[in-house]
């Protein structure tokens, strides 16, 4: 009888250490992935070989430079990463385009395109441990697909000007840079602001967001000394709706 008594709270607690465990499958052990949808919406520059020499803002603010994008991302954090490091996939929209005429009315350079670009990129939270909330950094890869009309007056008096229109699609791969800061509202929303740069690695005739460099109809190769490549800066605000998704961990049963 006394060794029966002695038994039973040690089966009593044993079964209850086990329920505990299995509740705490989730919450305890932090197995989960984290998962995102956001929509993003804001402002753009343009910066290249319109810009001429290609520095963006050399001949400061130009109005006629600035654009506007969306877009739509999938944030997704696998089981078992760092906590601090989450997958970013995207998908953009938007204009861009360059216009240096009102600077130089008669060797002018402008340009309007409609663009379409996806990039992978990686979302790295110093501050937190998941949760996506806070101050971030991110970096990644992508292409865009830009369709433009050109305009070109090239020459230097008026007697001597040769004009070039047309309009041309083309892909250009490119890296996706930015930072941002996104404020908390209660466990799932997320409101952040965010800036970045989209900076194209080819500027040939054939691969460039602005029609510059380029080849007339003879094959002429106009603007070969360009080196300057292509890209814009962005703005804007992001709006994010957050989930977790729990998995069994299976080491917490053995």
């Amino acid at each position: 009888m006394v060794l029966l008594l002695a038994v039973q709270p040690i089966s009593a607690n044993k079964v209850f250490k086990n329920k505990m465990n299995h509740k705490g499958l989730y919450s305890h052990s932090n197995i989960y992935e984290e998962h995102a949808v956001s929509v993003y919406g804001g402002l753009g520059y343009y910066y290249g070989d319109i810009d001429h020499p290609g520095i963006a803002f050399k001949d400061g603010w130009i109005d006629k430079n600035m654009c506007w994008g969306a877009q739509i991302s999938y944030h997704w954090r696998p089981q078992g990463w760092n906590p601090h490091i989450n997958w970013r996939f995207s998908g953009y929209v938007g204009q861009l385009r360059g216009d240096n005429s009102d600077l130089r009315p008669i060797n002018y350079r402008k340009f309007d395109s409609w663009l379409g670009e996806l990039t992978a990129v990686i979302e790295y939270y110093p501050a937190r441990k998941g949760k996506m909330g806070g101050f971030y950094l991110f970096g990644g890869a992508g292409v865009a697909y830009s369709y433009l009309s050109y305009d070109f007056n090239m020459g230097g008096t008026e007697m001597g000007v040769t004009q070039y229109k047309g309009n041309r699609s083309c892909f250009v791969p490119l890296v996706h840079l930015g930072l941002g800061y996104n404020i908390r509202m209660g466990n799932h929303f997320r409101l952040g602001i965010e800036a970045s740069a989209h900076q194209a690695v080819v500027d040939i005739p054939t691969i460039n967001l602005d029609g510059y460099p380029f080849r007339t109809d003879n094959d002429n190769m106009i603007g070969k000394q360009s080196k300057w490549l292509d890209g814009w800066f962005s703005a804007g605000i992001r709006l994010m709706y957050r989930w977790e998704s729990m998995k069994l961990c299976r080491r917490c049963n053995d």
